[in-house]
């Protein structure tokens, strides 16, 4: 729109700096989008212990499988998104590897019906425990998850693209 305004900061700038110019010229004309914030996670003194329970293939296609190190209240936040948003329709099942915690970690995952829980006997790391996950799963998908991961509807709609690819 300006071309002795380009011609003037090419002198000045050059290109690389021009063009992180008129990025940057770009980007504050923007429209901002904003998302609601999901619900935070409830602090570990409130956290309430409480039993879920989920519905296991015995024969996956998905093989959920979530590390876990102490923070049990993301833990139960991740499971009970799980348990909400998981379609009953896709074969899953969910295996926890607890990487020898000690906070209520033990405690809270006791409580759950449905999940195969995987308790290693001292702290190998994140990657071991995802490689323990592994070892156990029986589907032909493996998903990682965080345990401080909140999944949403339709969260494995991935799978149905998977499905009609093969």
């Amino acid at each position: 729109h300006h071309p002795q305004r380009i011609r003037q900061s090419l002198r000045i700038r050059g290109t690389m700096g021009t063009a992180r110019r008129i990025y940057q010229l770009w980007q504050s004309q923007r429209p901002v989008t904003t998302r609601p914030l999901p619900a935070p996670l409830a602090e570990p003194s409130t956290t309430v212990l409480r039993a879920l329970t989920f519905a296991q293939s015995a024969t996956p296609t998905v093989s959920i499988i979530i590390p876990v190190y102490n923070q049990y209240h993301y833990t139960d936040a991740c499971l009970q998104s799980l348990q909400q948003h998981t379609t009953p329709t896709i074969p899953t099942e969910i295996i926890v590897v607890d990487d020898a915690s000690t906070d209520p970690t033990p405690e809270l995952l006791a409580l759950m019906r449905g999940i195969r829980v995987h308790r290693q006997a001292q702290n190998s790391g994140f990657i071991a425990a995802c490689n323990a996950g592994a070892q156990q799963a029986k589907g032909t998908y493996l998903v990682f998850l965080n345990n401080d991961t909140v999944v949403t509807a339709h969260w494995l709609a991935f799978y149905g693209s998977i499905k009609s690819a093969n």
